[in-house]
C-alpha cells in the first residue's frame, strides 16, 4: 500500500523530552527547523507519535512508520516540544498475528 502523510500534531503527541545542548538557549521559544529528520531520536519521538495514533484509535486503523519527512523543534524551559510530519502506511494482517 502506499504511504500516507499526516502531520503529528502537538495536542496528539505532546511530547516534551529534556535532553542537554540540543538547541542553543538562543532558540528558547522559537521553532528551529529539524536539521536531520533521521536522527535517532527524531525516529523514536515520531515512532511514540505513530504508536499513540495507534493507541488513541484503539488499534483498528493500526499504523506503520515509513518515514520522517520534515519537522521543528521549540526548546522552552522544561525539555522540547517536536512538530512532525511523516509518512505511514497501514499495517498488513494485524489481526493474524499472534
Amino acid at each position: 500500500m502506499k504511504p500516507i502523510t499526516f502531520l503529528v500534531a502537538i495536542t496528539t503527541v505532546a511530547v516534551v523530552l529534556s535532553t542537554v545542548g540540543a538547541t542553543s538557549s538562543s532558540s528558547i521559544g522559537t521553532w528551529q527547523p529539524i536539521k536531520n529528520p533521521n536522527d535517532f531520536r527524531i525516529r523514536m519521538v515520531a515512532e511514540y507519535a505513530v504508536f499513540m495514533h495507534n493507541f488513541k484509535t484503539e488499534f483498528k486503523y493500526p499504523l506503520r512508520l515509513v518515514s520522517v519527512d520534515k519537522g521543528s523543534i521549540q526548546q522552552f524551559k522544561g525539555g522540547l516540544i517536536y512538530t512532525l510530519i511523516v509518512s505511514a502506511a497501514p499495517v498488513d494482517n494485524l489481526s493474524s498475528k499472534g
